[in-house]
Parts: C-alpha cells; sequence; structure tokens
C-alpha cells in the first residue's frame, strides 16, 4: 500500500466502527464500467451464477480479512524497528512513539475483537499490559481501558470470572483516578453488570446496574441517553426474573427519556419499544403486544428497512400471531423477515436458517391442528 493510503488507514482506526460500516456497505451492483454493456453483462452473470448478496458478503468479508493483516503488519512493522521502551524518562520523542504504538497495539486488538477474533485479541490487548507506560493520569486511564477491553473479550468467550476480574481491575483505575462519580465508572458498573447478567447471576447484575445508574443520574441527569441505559438494563433484570411489573415500570422509563431526547425515530427508541412488548408478549398479552412490536417496526422501516434488526421486529411479531393460533399472519410476518435476512445475509446464513425454520413451525403446527380436527371429527 503506498505511504499516503496507509497513512489515511492508521488514521481511520480510530474511529472503526466507521471503517467497518463504510466496508460493510460494499454493493456490487452499484459497480462502475467503461461501457455500460459491459457492466450489464458482469451484473447479469453476477446474479445467475452466484447472486448479488452472497458475492456481496463474500468481497466484504475479504475486503475486512485485508483490513486487518494489513493492520496487523503495520504494528509489526512499528514494533520490530521501535519496540516499547521500559526507560521512560519524561516526554521526549522515544515516550511519543512508544505511545503511538501502544494505541495502534490496542485498535489492531479492538478490530480483532470486533470480528471475533478473540484470542488474537487477547495476545495484543496484553501484550500492551506486558509494558511500563508512562505513570501519568492518562496512561493509566488507557491502562484501565485495556483491562476494560480484556474483560469484554472474556465475556464474550464466556469466561466469566476472568471477566469480572479484568473489569474490576478497570474500575479500580477508575475511581482512583477519575473519582466514584464519572462517567466511565459508571460504565465499569454497568460492563460488570453485563457479565453478571450474561451469567444468569440477576442479583449482582442488579447491583451493579443500580451503582452504574446512580452515577448516570449525578453526572447527566434524568434526560440523557445514558440514564435511559441505565433503567433499560435495570428492566432487562427484572425482565429475566420474571418480575414482569417492575420489567414494564424501567422499560417505560427508558423509553420516556429516549423519546425525549433521541427522538421518536430512533433505533434505540425502537429498541425500547421492542422490550415493552417482550413483557406483554411473556405475560400472554398478545394485543398489546403486538400493538407496541409494531410501533417498534414503523421505526425500523423508517430508519433501515433492510437491516437485521427490522427481520427481527417481523419475526417477534410473527411469533406473537403463532403463540395466538393466527398462522395465517405468522406466515405473511415470517416470509417478511426472511425476504430481509436473504438481502442482509444471503442464504447460507444463520440467521436466513432460522427464518425458514419458523415458516416451517408455523406449517408443521396446521397440519397438526388438521389431524387433530380430522380425528376428533371422525370419532
Amino acid at each position: 500500500m503506498p505511504p499516503k493510503e496507509r497513512h489515511a488507514m492508521m488514521s481511520a482506526v480510530g474511529d472503526i466502527n466507521t471503517l467497518f460500516n463504510v466496508l460493510a456497505a460494499t454493493m456490487i451492483q452499484n459497480a462502475e464500467a467503461y461501457a455500460p454493456e459491459d457492466l450489464e453483462k458482469i451484473l447479469k452473470l453476477v446474479e445467475k451464477e452466484i447472486g448479488y448478496t452472497k458475492l456481496n458478503n463474500s468481497v466484504n468479508e475479504l475486503i475486512r480479512r485485508w483490513v486487518m493483516d494489513t493492520l496487523a503488519a503495520e504494528f509489526e512493522k512499528m514494533n520490530g524497528s521501535k519496540g516499547m521502551r521500559n526507560n521512560h524518562d519524561g516526554h521526549n520523542k522515544d515516550d511519543l512513539q512508544d505511545e503511538k504504538l501502544s494505541r495502534l497495539c490496542f485498535n489492531v486488538g479492538f478490530v480483532m475483537y470486533k470480528n471475533g477474533e478473540y484470542d488474537e485479541a487477547l495476545v495484543y490487548f496484553k501484550n500492551m499490559l506486558k509494558e511500563k507506560l508512562n505513570p501519568t493520569m492518562d496512561q493509566n486511564l488507557f491502562s484501565a481501558k485495556v483491562y476494560n477491553q480484556i474483560g469484554l473479550v472474556y465475556d464474550e468467550k464466556g469466561e466469566y470470572e476472568n471477566a469480572v476480574g479484568e473489569l474490576r481491575k478497570a474500575l479500580e483505575i477508575r475511581l482512583k483516578a477519575l473519582g466514584p462519580d464519572h462517567p466511565y465508572t459508571a460504565s465499569s458498573y454497568h460492563s460488570i453488570g453485563g457479565v453478571y447478567f450474561q451469567k444468569g447471576d440477576y442479583e449482582n447484575a442488579l447491583v451493579e446496574y443500580r451503582k452504574a445508574f446512580e452515577i448516570d443520574l449525578k453526572a447527566h441527569g434524568l434526560d440523557h441517553p445514558d440514564t435511559a441505559s441505565s433503567y433499560n438494563n435495570i428492566g432487562g433484570v427484572y425482565y429475566e426474573k420474571g418480575d414482569y411489573k417492575n420489567a414494564l415500570v424501567e422499560y417505560r422509563k427508558a423509553l420516556e427519556i429516549r423519546f425525549k431526547v433521541l427522538g421518536t425515530d430512533h433505533p434505540n427508541t425502537a429498541t425500547s419499544y421492542n422490550n415493552i412488548s417482550s413483557v406483554y408478549d411473556a405475560k400472554g398479552d398478545y394485543k398489546n403486544a403486538i400493538v407496541e412490536y409494531r410501533k417498534a417496526l414503523e421505526i425500523q422501516l423508517k430508519v433501515r428497512p433492510d437491516h437485521p434488526d427490522t427481520a427481527s421486529s417481523y419475526n417477534d411479531i410473527s411469533s406473537v400471531y403463532d403463540a395466538k393460533g393466527d398462522y395465517k399472519n405468522a406466515i405473511v410476518e415470517y416470509r417478511k423477515a426472511l425476504e430481509i435476512q436473504l438481502k442482509a445475509h444471503g442464504p447460507d446464513h444463520p440467521d436466513t436458517a432460522e427464518s425458514y425454520h419458523n415458516i416451517g413451525g408455523v406449517y408443521d403446527a396446521k397440519v397438526i391442528i388438521r389431524m387433530l380436527s380430522l380425528n376428533t371429527a371422525s370419532a
């Protein structure tokens, strides 16, 4: 890669989510060609032999892999020619170079983490902790960021004890450096609560989420997205415990804030409607469940009509119709979900397979009911 392009790419790593969102938007249908007739022939061939979705997914995956390999190679190049020094004596050029190398190491690890390469991510994150960084507040907080990320990796791997251990190291640093009422401290409590939630340890999850909530309320006030997230997390714990009354209360508090702060057409507002729907669904109140699910779907259709979350909304509505025994409407909604899954993921993705499975399940139920009705009639 030419130096200019390589420098631009390294700069983009600072906002890795934006970088990958751009990569994921690659679409062969939008390609250009010198001769329009050539483009038309190529697109027809692709559509016939492979399919747009499958080719787009393959190209995107190849690009993502290339990005990861390029970043890793850049780190090895810098590390080999400079290395991380242990003999810091002030903010000289060596210190700045080491700090740059540290941040690149973190970013490479983060790329691996976002792409599910958890063991590789751990190698990069732990490599940073082996080196002595300048003992300034900024470096201490950077170490906390690394411990926090290692904890999140362990969480994804299902190693919950290790996850809590690393996240508490990050929390300890943040408490000392920033104090008990800082948003980063709240973030640590949120992360620890999330691990307990994943473990099914809902009592400890609630304790940690409430600590985060108290800080969010002090730091941001009531009308802030982070405060809404705290209410949402607490509501999720009550939901899993089967305490639907309290779950609904917390979810509605989150919705009220998101409605006010983020607006009516924000994905997080849709999430709140979905969560409220799930409570009604669990209670068997299908009428209200469908009403809330459709509010969520209406937002999804406005902001991202072909997104997997929109397919999930169709699936949620279908499951309610299915539970009610309204198989005709269940199939209609499941097919809408399937159409999006095919566009977003292609025919060979697990979510697409699940959509086919859901449709098949409804047909199976219809056959069983038909057989039972015939047996009853002939008895």
